[in-house]
């Protein structure tokens, strides 16, 4: 029977988010009222922020407020996001849907009550709602309520395999719980706005410090080192002959 190494998530995802600091520039943050921040979250769900930014400029002045948002047609709402718009028909669909229950709930498009609960009840109430992304869902409580949550989409998810930060196979679900649970509470904003940054850049490998490559079990990291020394000593060696001949 073959056994499968242990994978070190508390190793890997710590390199990694050391390595972000490093090498990615962390985008100020600008905060929005709650409802306009589930709008913006929507759209930043698998897409590039800056899309994201130009979407919502264009979104946002396309209607008088968000309650007519919530009840204009998907097709119109696709459109303003243009058809090069990541997921544009379903994210259209996710977001009408999602304002339709809030209104349903609240009799209007508020987000003041799911505010007043706590941190768990508000995000179980966001995920519960028609269409509701899980990333749109922990964006909205760790941005307008500080609560300890990583969002997370497929985007993401993607990217970390592919570096060797997370398992192959590893689903949103499962990456979330990973992250959340070897992520600070305190440190969960910066991290969000790291990995949205480090993914839209192409979520390449950082090699500079506390990379992710090599992470499982370090061999590389011991070989290079070996290697180092092994041709230091030689360079040693090789000029105290040259001095003597001399």
């Amino acid at each position: 029977m073959t056994l499968t190494a242990t994978f070190d998530y508390a190793r890997t995802i710590s390199s990694h988010l050391r390595a972000m600091r490093s090498a990615v520039e962390l985008v100020a943050f600008e905060p929005r009222e709650a409802t306009e921040e589930l709008v913006y979250s929507m759209l930043l769900w698998e897409a590039p922020r800056q899309k994201a930014d130009a979407a919502m400029k264009r979104l946002m002045a396309s209607v008088i407020d968000i309650n007519e948002l919530r009840v204009t047609r998907e097709e119109q709402i696709s459109a303003v996001l243009g058809k090069t718009y990541p997921h544009s028909v379903q994210r259209s669909a996710r977001l009408t849907a999602s304002l339709h229950e809030l209104f349903l709930r609240e009799h209007a498009v508020s987000l003041e009550s799911c505010l007043a609960m706590s941190k768990r009840d508000a995000r179980q109430y966001l995920e519960t709602l028609e269409g509701m992304p899980p990333f749109v869902a922990a964006r909205v409580v760790l941005v307008c309520m500080g609560a300890h949550a990583i969002p997370v989409d497929q985007r993401l998810t993607d990217a970390l395999i592919a570096v060797d930060v997370l398992e192959q196979g590893c689903d949103i679900a499962k990456a979330t719980g990973l992250l959340e649970r070897h992520i600070q509470s305190g440190d969960g904003l910066d991290a969000h706005t790291l990995f949205q940054a480090w993914v839209d850049a192409g979520g390449r490998p950082l090699r500079g410090k506390g990379g992710t490559r090599g992470s499982r079990g370090g061999s590389t990291t011991k070989k290079a080192s070996k290697s180092t020394t092994t041709s230091g000593k030689t360079r040693r060696k090789a000029a105290s002959k040259s001095t003597t001949s001399r």
